[in-house]
């Protein structure tokens, strides 16, 4: 009978005392560069036609190439 008064004390004191949280964490940091020739391009070509309408704006910019873009293939 003391040995379980003794278990219930002990376990009244330790649920008594300050329970510090474990911070968890993981952090990475890092700084890279890469170099490469380039082996694609993007390129934005836009075509613009002045006409009476819409409709021959359209007809005129669609009918011919733009300039200056002949080494494009």
């Amino acid at each position: 009978m003391k040995m379980i008064k003794y278990v219930m004390f002990l376990c009244v004191v330790l649920a008594a005392l300050p329970v510090q949280a474990i911070e968890r964490t993981i952090s990475i940091d890092g700084v890279g560069k890469v170099s490469a020739k380039p082996d694609t391009v993007e390129l934005r070509v836009a075509v613009i036609g002045n006409a009476a309408s819409a409709a021959a704006a359209m007809a005129t910019a669609s009918s011919r190439p733009p300039q200056g873009l002949s080494w494009v293939r």
